[in-house]
């Protein structure tokens, strides 16, 4: 995953590729695609092959299943 987004790319169009989300989150790509086919994570598909995911999507992913501990910071709880 790149460090710095092409700042002449709109951040609403910034996107990145399955196997990015998810090596950034450390589970399997095949979990990520799971997440797109059961419709929990919004992914763009051109073609067969060609799939992304816009940076703000998956920003709102982690948002909606973050969770707050008593004494910690926000973690993200696992889908099953």
């Amino acid at each position: 995953m790149d460090d710095q987004p092409d700042a002449d790319i709109p951040r609403s169009l910034q996107a990145i590729t399955i196997e990015e989300f998810a090596e950034a989150l450390e589970v399997n790509p095949k979990t990520v695609k799971r997440w797109i086919t059961d419709h929990e994570l919004p992914a763009l598909r051109f073609g067969d092959k060609l799939t992304r995911i816009l940076i703000v999507d998956a920003e709102a992913f982690l948002d909606r299943h973050r969770e707050q501990p008593d004494d910690g910071p926000a973690t993200v709880r696992p889908i099953r």
